[in-house]
């Protein structure tokens, strides 16, 4: 009884909101309530830049499911991504692209070697006066050398209690 009732149901449906094709494992956007996120999502992007967990905020559905939305607005050349903002997770940094609505060319990703992070640190560093004289400041520090006695070096010192 109950494997009939579930193969009595249309077939792709979960719940009645989204359609997914298990074969390719897709969403297929036909349905009313997938169109009308379709529509949050456009308005969302038109205002102003998002990345894929603001739209998921926004639309109240999951980040998986605002990458599926996202990836078919994308294959049909509605949304670009505009830009990239850093994302800092404890000491760990991503950069997480900002998608927005257009026809315009991709954004170049950051550039994420060793190499290209001293130069952003540099150019933060250089362009705030303060933190230039600070970071000096601990150059000359580390380039002092300790003065060593070498004369009193053979006296044994006292054992620790």
């Amino acid at each position: 009884m109950g494997r009939i009732a579930r193969q009595a149901r249309p077939f792709g449906y979960r719940n009645g909101s989204v359609k997914i094709d298990y074969m390719t494992n897709k969403l297929t956007f036909k349905n009313p309530a997938a169109l009308a996120r379709l529509l949050r999502i456009q308005g969302l992007l038109r205002q102003e830049p998002s990345t894929l967990s603001e739209i998921a905020a926004v639309v109240h559905i999951s980040v998986r499911y605002a990458r599926e939305y996202l990836s078919n607005i994308r294959e049909r050349r509605q949304a670009y991504v505009h830009s990239y903002r850093q994302d800092r997770v404890c000491e760990y940094a991503t950069w997480k692209p900002l998608y927005a609505w257009g026809t315009k060319k991709d954004a170049k990703e950051p550039d994420t070697s060793a190499r290209a992070k001293q130069e952003r640190r540099r150019a933060r560093i250089n362009a705030d006066p303060l933190a230039k004289a600070s970071e000096l400041a601990k150059r000359r520090a580390k380039a002092i050398k300790p003065f060593t006695d070498w004369t009193s070096s053979w006296i044994p010192r006292k054992p620790s209690v």
